[in-house]
């Protein structure tokens, strides 16, 4: 399988707070600190190669240190980057996690060079796939994709979406457009409800009557293979004519929840492209590469 991701590559840098008491006006004290590569098109790309897909990975960095050193790790992981290059106004887009001892993560990011994305070679790409996962990406990307599949002559490729929550909160007309274009559409269930524009949101918790009437509902609308992550229940998939749910893979700790949904995903679309899985192992195969990324620090297994 050939495929190209889109989206954002960034700098994470990754704080493991600790326990321990905090003493008001003193330094705090934390387990760790630690750089790793993440962004959606990067955590995307780690896992299509451990599958042992043929990656391109379409983003832009800053011309800057932090941006080499992420393209050195795009090289380690053996993706290409063709369509990999460097903004010549922005710096490195980048990322603060801090994440809390019982898992819970939170992000401040510098947008940067990802709030641009340069593409000038997406078309060629788009040729070359048989796959397109694009990432949660600003609009200006979005309509650059469009552009991109709307002059491809590839009729094969297959496209795989993960939005942006605040794409779907604003009811962006070239997301909306794109996803209706997706083969694959995976979101969690609190972003499934602000694409069907719900005001008073549901809580994600095991599927209910309610719950799987609206997954249903978003099919529908949207005409496609719909993935809804129920977090931290499990997943459930609809494709207008079979529901399957899949409960959550069981672990024993969880150390951050950054980067398990781009896990969810990518592992989902490749085993269901490849249509060498039944939906339920599919589920399952995600459901399990995604519990080993809460296992581990950084938004990937690298």
């Amino acid at each position: 399988m050939k495929v190209v991701t889109v989206g954002n590559v960034n700098l994470d840098v990754v704080v493991l707070e600790s326990s321990a008491p905090r003493l008001p006006g003193d330094k705090n004290d934390v387990e760790a600190i630690n750089l790793y590569a993440g962004g959606g098109a990067f955590n995307g790309a780690y896992s299509f190669r451990a599958l042992g897909a043929e990656v391109e990975v379409a983003s832009t960095v800053g011309a800057d240190f932090e941006g080499e050193w992420l393209h050195n790790k795009l090289r380690s992981i053996g993706a290409r980057d063709t369509c990999f290059n460097s903004h010549p106004n922005f710096a490195t887009s980048k990322a603060v996690i801090q994440v809390q001892p019982q898992g819970r993560a939170t992000v401040q990011a510098y947008r940067g060079a990802s709030q641009d994305l340069q593409l000038p070679c997406l078309n060629a790409l788009l040729d070359w796939a048989d796959v397109l996962y694009v990432a949660p990406v600003a609009e200006r990307a979005i309509t650059k994709v469009l552009q991109a599949l709307e002059q491809s002559s590839n009729s094969d490729l297959k496209v795989v979406v993960i939005p942006a929550a605040q794409g779907l909160h604003e009811q962006q007309a070239p997301l909306k457009q794109l996803l209706k274009r997706a083969n694959v559409v995976c979101m969690n269930f609190v972003e499934a409800q602000l694409y069907l524009g719900r005001g008073e949101l549901l809580p994600e918790t095991e599927p209910t009557p309610a719950m799987t009437e609206l997954i249903h509902e978003l099919q529908t609308e949207l005409d496609t293979n719909v993935v809804v992550t129920l977090v931290p229940a499990g997943c459930v998939f609809y494709d207008g004519e079979r529901t399957h749910y899949q409960a959550a893979y069981p672990i024993a700790r969880i150390c951050s929840t950054i980067g398990a949904g781009d896990a969810f995903a990518s592992t989902f679309s490749f085993h269901f492209l490849a249509q060498t899985h039944s939906v339920p192992e599919c589920l399952a195969l995600a459901s399990r590469y995604s519990a080993a990324v809460l296992q581990a620090p950084g938004a990937n297994l690298g």
